[in-house]
């Protein structure tokens, strides 16, 4: 993905947003060496509450020994900075996941010019959806 972001846009992308699940600490190791500048924002995976104190110890020891890249990561993802990044994608993870259902999936069309009308189409009947679902929650309030 980064890859082809970098050959469209002929220059990497300075951040990149994940889930927890998308990204392992193998591949943020290989983002740190192949993209020096790049910052990686997914929440790394947390010792579990209910675990066992030898697993605690195991999984801070496991710590301790990771490369600087990895803390580098975790200490960005505590601090209130990179929290605060990675809230932010959700503001787009639900409107791509609405317009993916109501079949911006596939592009049918083909030319940039055609995809990016596509494109503004769908993001401008999601936000009339929106400020309709808005103005009628309003009236309800203001009804009520």
């Amino acid at each position: 993905m980064v890859t082809e972001v970098e050959r469209r846009c002929a220059r990497s992308p300075l951040r990149l947003l994940a889930d927890s699940t998308a990204m392992t600490e193998e591949d943020i190791i290989g983002f740190y060496e192949s993209y020096k500048g790049m910052k990686v924002y997914a929440p790394p995976k947390e010792c579990s509450e209910t675990a066992k104190p030898e697993s605690r110890v195991g999984y801070e020891r496991k710590l301790a020994g990771e490369p600087d890249c990895l803390k580098d990561w975790r200490e960005r993802m505590a601090s209130e900075p990179g929290r605060t990044v990675y809230a932010r994608r959700s503001r787009t993870e639900h409107p791509h996941a609405r317009m993916k259902n109501c079949g911006f999936g596939r592009m049918l069309v083909r030319g940039l010019a055609k995809v990016r009308t596509v494109c503004l189409l769908h993001a401008v009947a999601h936000n009339f959806v929106l400020a309709a679902a808005r103005r009628a929650a309003r009236a309800d309030c203001l009804a009520a």
